[in-house]
């Protein structure tokens, strides 16, 4: 009975293997100039001082070594505040809401976390397109 288990588990993995290899060579392949969103030119995952991120007003796109330019059409924030209260708010082009900017100044607080997230964009030839979500650690 071991050796069927461990032969199936060594397929089984073999097969996950062959499929995210697989998945990963067709996104290489279709998106050479993949577009990354950034805040103040921050990476997701980096811890950003408080009062830097107050004071930016929109979110913007990075994309390495390219020519394509992307639009930014909407995206949500979310961030969570003292209390375990998870705020969010959207916004409609690049610019924070009105509703962002409160928010920010009203709840972000040190040692929590930023998301923005369902960030839509679209390419020079009018495609629409959604990209990875990105946070931040407030520092």
């Amino acid at each position: 009975m071991r050796k069927h288990s461990s032969k199936l588990i060594t397929r089984l993995g073999l097969f996950i293997f062959v499929l995210c290899t697989n998945a990963v060579m067709a996104n290489a392949q279709t998106n050479i100039f993949q577009p990354t969103a950034t805040v103040g030119g921050f990476s997701s995952g980096s811890k950003i001082p408080i009062d830097k991120l107050k004071a930016k007003k929109a979110l913007s796109i990075y994309i390495k070594d390219a020519p394509a330019k992307y639009e930014i059409l909407s995206y949500s924030v979310v961030l969570d505040n003292s209390a375990d209260k998870v705020i969010s708010a959207n916004c409609t082009g690049s610019a924070f809401s009105t509703q962002v900017k409160e928010n920010l100044q009203k709840y972000l607080e040190h040692s929590h976390l930023i998301s923005f997230e369902n960030i839509r964009v679209k390419d020079e030839k009018g495609k629409e397109l959604k990209i990875p979500s990105i946070f931040y650690y407030i520092d």
